[in-house]
């Protein structure tokens, strides 16, 4: 057993290099996983050797993808890195919000209780800033779908702009999101701007509009002015909105804050680690409620201290704890898989494991 642990052990850097990666490394962290289940689900009777020997192979794919990672996470410091293929939508993906109830509060405020004439004729724009892992998306997911918003707003649009720059197509994707009985023009790729752009206009006239930009990016390939007119075009329609409409900003970047002119930011900062260790619990049980001895969330919660208040780094030592309960034959618990981690640290001492 002792050499399976130090197998074992030897495979947890890899979630902390992963998770850097956004959805691509979501998806090599998925592919990797399925191999270790593979492995860890013989039980440790049969040809224990054997299994030892399939998790190193494992480790030698792991240590490929933290390479890409150090690789990736050397960019992201310099000018920001997106993911590819990003994809949100409005529909809520997490069963609560940890952590970030505040922010959701401070949001849905500036959304909701601006008075009607002190609300000016240019739409504000509040943002969320944050590091990636941070949880924006999530925050306006919640944000959206919150009862007082949707009794605030007429409309509501929820589009990820990620890499798109061109002013047609985000236009489109506003008309897309709000649906209609012409949307059948929204798909035609030939359509130009003025045209999209006057049936946008009909459509939110003198209607209460809110407007989600998930995941804004500043392209670095266009100067600032010309990044900033982009932005005056395609929100140009939007001021024949009733007065209350606002726009919903999600991005990593101050900058992107800035040429927006948001009228309110609101900062995403690292979790605390009792929060960290409930976002943990709710991975590693999937929602499922149970109770945990005192003496196993003691080590719950020094494994989600090792989170450093990331919330995806939070969520992706969940899914591995769920995962060890899932792929064991004899693990079959949330407690037993937290003994293992005891049992981890009993065998090689548990501050010596590098996660």
């Amino acid at each position: 057993m002792r050499d399976l642990a130090g197998a074992l052990l030897r495979i947890q850097p890899v979630a902390r290099g992963v998770e850097r990666r956004g959805d691509a490394g979501q998806r090599d962290l998925a592919d990797w996983l399925l191999q270790l289940k593979g492995a860890v689900a013989e039980p440790p009777s049969r040809e224990l050797k054997r299994l030892v020997g399939r998790i190193d192979r494992i480790h030698d794919v792991s240590e490929r993808l933290v390479d890409a990672a150090a690789e990736e996470e050397a960019g992201e410091a310099g000018r920001g890195v997106r993911s590819p293929n990003r994809v949100t939508g409005s529909v809520l993906t997490e069963r609560k919000v940890f952590g970030r109830e505040k922010e959701c509060g401070e949001v849905i405020s500036r959304l909701v209780d601006c008075p009607e004439n002190a609300c000016s004729s240019a739409l504000p724009v509040v943002a969320i800033v944050g590091h990636g892992g941070m949880g924006k998306t999530t925050v306006a997911q919640f944000v959206y779908n919150d009862e007082r918003i949707e009794q605030k707003f007429d409309i509501k649009a929820w589009v990820c702009v990620w890499d798109r720059s061109d002013a047609a197509e985000l236009t489109r994707e506003i008309l897309q999101s709000i649906g209609g009985p012409d949307d059948t023009l929204y798909g035609d790729n030939s359509a130009k701007l003025d045209i999209l752009q006057a049936k946008l206009e009909v459509l939110v006239r003198s209607k209460r509009f809110l407007l989600v930009l998930d995941d804004v990016w500043n392209d670095e390939a266009k100067m600032e002015l010309e990044n900033k007119d982009l932005w005056r075009k395609v929100l140009a329609p939007l001021r024949s909105a009733g007065r209350g409409s606002k726009i919903l900003v999600t991005t990593r970047m101050k900058l992107v804050a800035r040429y927006l002119n948001s009228t309110h930011v609101v900062s995403l900062d690292v979790l605390g680690s009792s929060d960290c260790w409930l976002l943990l619990k709710e991975a590693a049980l999937g929602g499922e409620s149970k109770d945990i001895p005192p003496d196993l969330q003691e080590i719950g919660r020094t494994i989600a201290a090792k989170a450093k208040g990331s919330p995806l780094v939070s969520k992706a030592l969940g899914q591995m704890l769920r995962n060890t309960r899932i792929i064991s034959t004899y693990l079959d618990t949330f407690s037993d898989a937290l003994h293992t981690a005891a049992y981890f640290q009993g065998a090689v001492g548990f501050n010596e494991i590098n996660w």
